[in-house]
């Protein structure tokens, strides 16, 4: 049996030094912007909601969470005991932590908030405690969690990053967006909401974070107010006329006009990346030349160019670029731009004739012709551009695309749910552990799961199981950069960028370029200050 040391917590040597100069000071009102509302104010009963994760990055808290170089912190665990070959893992709690409403954070609450994630529709949630087979509750401060496979000791720390809360807010399961929890919620993190309005919502300091460690952990700003603007457009001059403080990701053509009027412009890697899903129900579509045929008849290199600004890169499998997982080798590249090769392939698939509309199609009088679903956000100029570039390139090789765009909730359904499409375009945002398990493990094929293009690669299959019973961390990347080659090759996805994000503050925001994190973006803004002169 291994024993951990106790975690240290560690020091956050930039506000020291500015306490000691002189140039901290608390108090203040932070403002950003958003182009929309959370779906829920908790972090379970929001799913697919990354405006959610920025504000319940706010108000919640884990057991575990990512210092600023994406290295394991604890945060309400005290210190922790590997056993059982690396399947079990004993945590011991912080006491004396407390809720914003003054109750007592325990063992009971991390207990409950597993099992409210298990019985919510929480996907991304599900799949970071996917391998937690049991929790058991010693005493009020100390849990031990069984695995169903042994992992490395990093990853079952990852697996308790989730975000907890209070089992005493919590009457019945499943938790739903009309719960108390999510119309009022209470976390023990930095801030507590204290108001929603018709386009705005204010946090306010939660005292009794604010009371640990002598008060040295901040958070320094007393409120921060999230304003809603749809239009992007707005939010920039919303943002030069100081009406706001911070825009959490500006569209690229607006980097250097932001830069030259004085605004500090934060770059952040991305743990997400955009695909086109095909749906292997449909029976054109589980052929491998016509999926490869798609992926090289886009010009993805110009939509991302073009749209983009380039601010991104070009993806072949997978996982995204900032993970471990990534293969960099040439072999690996992503596919080319190449309609010739497209052409090649789908006359090897069997379309060698056209209609007479320019749609090719085969011996059967099958068409390729396909219909793609997209979600609609408001405020997002970049989705239809890069849906009309694609649609424009199939069309040049002989497929003709169908667009019907839902909105959000109804795209949900009626992908996840119903598996009723030929192609969507979706994006998909990492847990650390790199787990893609769900989105194509074989046996995920069901209503409401990630793997919801029904995609069943034994191969696949076999890969994903050895990188679930390894405790190695070799072998584990070295399992998955197979995976990613792998699908690279099969293509169930035309995968294509994860773009680079920026996001822009003025001068009075310190710390700020320094203390941002990918996504949620929040983790550190108890240490932002307001400058004092200004």
């Amino acid at each position: 049996m291994k024993i951990n040391h106790i975690i240290k917590v560690f020091i956050f040597g930039v506000l020291i030094s500015g306490y000691a100069s002189g140039q901290v000071q608390q108090g203040g009102i932070l403002t950003y912007v958003e182009s929309e509302f959370p779906r829920a104010y908790d972090p379970i009963t929001a799913t697919d909601d990354i405006v959610n994760v920025r504000m319940t990055t706010m108000m919640y808290e884990g057991l575990f969470g990512y210092d600023i170089d994406r290295e394991i912190r604890s945060r309400l665990a005290d210190s922790y005991t590997v056993g059982r070959d690396n399947k079990e893992l004993t945590v011991r709690m912080k006491r004396g932590k407390r809720w914003a409403d003054g109750r007592e954070v325990t063992a009971r609450d991390v207990a409950k908030t597993i099992e409210a994630i298990w019985a919510s529709d929480n996907l991304q949630e599900q799949r970071i405690i996917s391998d937690i087979e049991e929790v058991r509750v010693e005493d009020d401060y100390t849990l031990t969690f069984l695995y169903q496979t042994p992992l490395p000791e990093e990853v079952m720390l990852r697996k308790l990053t989730f975000k907890l809360v209070p089992a005493h807010k919590i009457n019945n399961l499943p938790l739903t967006r009309q719960s108390e929890l999510a119309r009022s919620p209470v976390g023990s993190g930095f801030y507590q909401m204290v108001r929603r309005g018709p386009t705005d919502i204010t946090l306010r300091a939660n005292q009794h974070f604010r009371q640990r460690d002598g008060g040295n952990m901040g958070p320094y700003i007393d409120e921060v107010r999230m304003y809603v603007q749809t239009d992007v457009g707005t939010q920039i001059e919303f943002l030069l006329n100081q009406q706001v403080d911070v825009m959490v990701e500006i569209p690229p053509p607006a980097i250097a006009r932001l830069r030259a009027a004085g605004f500090q412009i934060k770059p952040y890697e991305s743990l997400a990346y955009h695909f086109i899903a095909f749906n292997f129900n449909h029976s054109i579509l589980r052929d491998q030349k016509v999926r490869q045929a798609m992926t090289y008849g886009f010009n993805r290199e110009n939509a991302l160019d073009r749209i983009y600004q380039n601010q991104g890169t070009l993806i072949s499998g997978p996982f995204p670029p900032a993970s471990a997982f990534y293969v960099r080798d040439r072999d690996a590249e992503p596919f080319p731009y190449d309609p010739a090769e497209a052409i090649r392939l789908l006359s090897q698939a069997g379309f060698n004739e056209r209609a007479s509309d320019g749609t090719r199609i085969n011996n059967n009088g099958d068409r390729l012709s396909f219909t793609l679903v997209v979600p609609r956000h408001e405020g997002d100029d970049y989705t239809p551009r890069v849906t009309a570039q694609f649609i424009s390139d199939m069309r040049r090789i002989g497929i003709s695309i169908d667009l019907q765009e839902l909105e959000f909730e109804r795209w949900i359904q009626r992908v996840k749910y119903e598996h009723n499409f030929d192609l969507a375009f979706a994006q998909v945002v990492f847990d650390e552990a790199g787990n893609v398990a769900p989105m194509f493990l074989s046996t995920n094929n069901k209503p409401g799961a990630e793997n919801f293009i029904s995609y069943n690669n034994p191969e696949a299959d076999e890969l994903i199981k050895r990188f679930r019973e390894t405790a190695s961390p070799s072998e584990r990347i070295n399992l998955n950069r197979r995976l990613h080659r792998l699908l690279r090759e099969d293509c169930p996805y035309i995968f294509l960028w994860s773009l680079n994000k920026n996001a822009a503050a003025n001068q009075k925001v310190r710390n700020f370029m320094t203390r941002v994190t990918p996504f949620s973006f929040f983790d550190y803004v108890n240490e932002w200050y307001i400058r004092e002169d200004w």
